[in-house]
């Protein structure tokens, strides 16, 4: 599989931010949106989804929202779908997001919307197809 880069672009209100959230003193600590073991990243705005193992019958992942880590899940054959709900600083930054497999396509999809402060955006968008 190919490894895709992405730029991750942070601006100074951001970093001085996620250093106060996380009492970090060097934000870059933090914000590795490359740090899983296949290093396949989908990136939209603020909110990452690294895709960490692929199996014909599981996927794993890790989602950050503003470079502070989500948590990490696993889509199956029997559980294809998650939704998560998070935010970071109350409305500061915000995510809805549903993420699918489809074992049979071969494809993870990624569907919500991502606010930051009072700017939203959807999307909706194949994140992956092996």
């Amino acid at each position: 599989m190919k490894s895709l880069k992405q730029d991750f672009i942070i601006s100074e209100l951001d970093k001085e931010f996620v250093k106060e959230y996380k009492g970090e003193s060097n934000y870059l600590d933090i914000i590795d949106p490359e740090d899983t073991s296949l290093g396949l990243c989908w990136k939209f705005q603020y909110l990452h989804v690294c895709i960490e193992k692929v199996t014909p019958t599981k996927v794993m992942l890790v989602i950050k929202l503003l470079g502070v880590n989500i948590g990490r899940f696993v889509l199956t054959k029997k559980n294809t779908t998650i939704k998560i709900k998070e935010n970071i600083g109350g409305d500061f930054a915000r995510v809805e997001v549903e993420i699918s497999a489809n074992f049979q396509k071969r494809e993870i999809r990624a569907k919500g919307r991502m606010c930051k402060l009072f700017v939203c955006h959807n999307f909706e968008q194949r994140i992956l197809k092996w």
